[in-house]
């Protein structure tokens, strides 16, 4: 990144008919949102752009403050189409086999998607364009083989542009796992550092009586959710706890379950005996009343007691504290457990995420006239003070401008986001500043250019005393790296029903401690699902990735 702010773009597009000048320099970005970029377009046709609207907005799609500061800034004649987010994905559909297509699609659309026409001359490769009009993007993916390679399709292009936002490795392991500091101070107990205290902490909880002092018999020691998919990759705690027998659990909306073996193989992580282990661990737990049985229902009812004006839960995982306990004077119970110890090792689990977000949003169809154009504005999105308010919201509604130039959110004493005037909630006010992400966040622009998501900070300082840093060093998930459309047809079929096999199993082994006489059946129940056609596939599609991966790290030697 030191050429980042020093590349300057100057490019003369020729068309035929019509001549476009674009220039920009990436230095001389104003702290109000400006950027020169000078286009003659007088005879120009307005660039199409579709763009998926959340349920919240209430302006037309042009109207989103983002988009407007995109366009002004720009000049270029831009007809964003909005599409509601409910059925974004059924309309993209059915443009991509009517060919009815825009100049560009802005929004989240699956690799598989792209995958499925990638042969159909329906989506632009744009490699060239990259390496030609996006020196932001360029310079970030030609520094990083992981970057590089989780961006290039199997046919060797790559579309659109990726999405990458480091934010210190926040997506790379779970959400924070917290106990509730108040009630251990109250019963004169310290802050369990292994699993036998951890046990005894919960028993204490279970038999202190009215700990909340609200005189009902509503504390729970521990809320976990087993089965809800809605979150499912967050806040499982089960799987923070699984190495403790032995084995890093890995999981997340990326091939769950599987890791890479020291031999580049990809193993299915739950077949090792620490998740038996730490099954008959957590029936142990449930037999002794520490668990919420709300856990098992699949409707994570145990995150909305998280939202009541007393504390009633001692220990649970969430993914984002700050916006799932409300009430200041609840938040403040809770701390973060350290990295407990375990027969056979240390709590943690890593996520099979990346960075890299999205591989390929802003895809420029085959329709569009002014490809180079497109590219430009996918860079000028990139930009260190613009990607921000692409990705959240502007100037004056989502930040303030500090006297360093920095762009910080408007917080309160207590730590809230302070609604600018019209908004009732902040979702509220990110849905009607931007339709989608497609930007590029490094982990060096926050503080120099932009604050810390205010409702991350903590979710990030839990996870490093969780033991981030440590977790991610022994931890060995698997990337996302993108399958063929064969490898996605096998892998998308068999996937369902490999989640519930493990799920039921995880299910009933807690509930009636059947891990060990079942642990066979298990094993039988996943082959009859089709596991080993589906670890074919993963390891097919990851050692595809493995080449290119060296390629990329040989290139940038």
């Amino acid at each position: 990144m030191k050429k980042l702010l020093a590349l300057i773009l100057c490019a003369m597009l020729v068309i035929p008919s019509l001549a476009l000048a674009v220039e920009y320099d990436p230095q001389n970005v104003k702290l109000d949102g400006t950027l020169p970029i000078v286009i003659d377009n007088s005879e120009m046709e307005a660039l199409d752009i579709v763009v998926p609207q959340d349920a919240l907005c209430v302006v037309d799609a042009a109207e989103m403050k983002s988009l407007k500061m995109l366009a002004e800034d720009t000049g270029v004649k831009i007809n964003f189409i909005g599409i509601p987010k409910a059925n974004f994905t059924e309309q993209v559909n059915l443009m991509l086999a009517s060919r009815d297509l825009p100049d560009v699609f802005w929004g989240n659309i699956d690799y598989s998607v792209v995958t499925q026409y990638m042969d159909q001359d329906i989506f632009m490769p744009t490699e060239e364009l990259i390496d030609k009009y996006c020196p932001i993007i360029s310079d970030v993916i030609n520094s990083n083989p992981e970057y590089a390679a989780l961006t290039t399709y199997p046919d060797g292009h790559r579309y659109g542009f990726p999405t990458i936002i480091e934010s210190y490795g926040l997506v790379l392991t779970q959400g924070p796992f917290l106990i509730n500091k108040a009630w251990l101070d109250q019963l004169g107990l310290s802050v369990p550092t292994n699993l036998d205290e951890f046990k005894q902490v919960l028993i204490a909880f279970r038999d202190a009586g009215d700990l909340n002092g609200n005189g009902e018999a509503d504390e729970i020691p521990y809320a976990v959710n087993f089965v809800d998919s809605n979150g499912y990759a967050t806040n499982n705690s089960l799987f923070y706890l699984m190495s403790c027998f032995g084995e890093t659990g890995t999981y997340g909306d990326w091939y769950p379950y599987t890791k890479i073996g020291e031999d580049k193989k990809v193993e299915f992580s739950v077949l090792d005996d620490a998740f038996r282990k730490v099954l008959n661990f957590y029936h142990e737990l449930y037999e002794e009343n520490l668990l919420d049985l709300d856990g098992f229902a699949g409707d994570g009812k145990y995150q909305y007691k998280l939202q009541q004006d007393v504390a009633t839960i001692g220990v649970f995982a969430t993914w984002a504290p700050s916006n799932d306990i409300p009430v200041k004077d609840v938040y403040n119970q809770y701390v973060a457990l350290p990295r407990l110890t375990g027969p056979e090792g240390s709590m943690g689990s890593v996520n099979n995420r990346s960075e890299v977000q999205q591989p390929s949003g802003f895809l420029i169809t085959t329709e569009c006239k002014y490809p180079e154009i497109a590219a430009a504005i996918a860079n000028y999105m990139s930009i260190p003070h613009i990607a921000p308010q692409i990705n959240y919201g502007v100037i004056g509604d989502m930040f303030v401008v500090d006297e360093n130039g920095v762009l910080r959110y408007p917080i309160d004493e207590e730590g809230h986001f302070i609604l600018p005037e019209g908004y009732e909630t902040f979702a509220e006010v990110r849905a009607n500043n931007t339709p989608a992400k497609n930007v590029i966040i490094l982990s060096e622009y926050f503080d120099t250019v932009v604050d810390y998501a205010w409702d991350a900070v903590d979710l990030l300082e839990f996870q490093k005393q969780n033991g981030k840093e440590a977790i991610l060093a022994e931890g060995n998930p698997t990337p996302p790296v993108i399958m063929t459309v064969e490898e996605q047809a096998i892998y998308s079929q068999i996937r369902p029903q490999i989640e519930n096999v493990v799920k039921n199993f995880m299910v009933s082994s807690v509930l009636d401690g059947s891990a060990d006489a079942n642990w066979e059946s298990f094993e039988k129940q996943l082959k009859d699902a089709g596991l080993d056609q589906m670890m074919e596939v993963i390891q097919s599609a990851y050692d595809r990735y493995l080449v290119t991966y060296d390629a990329y790290a040989e290139m940038m030697k």
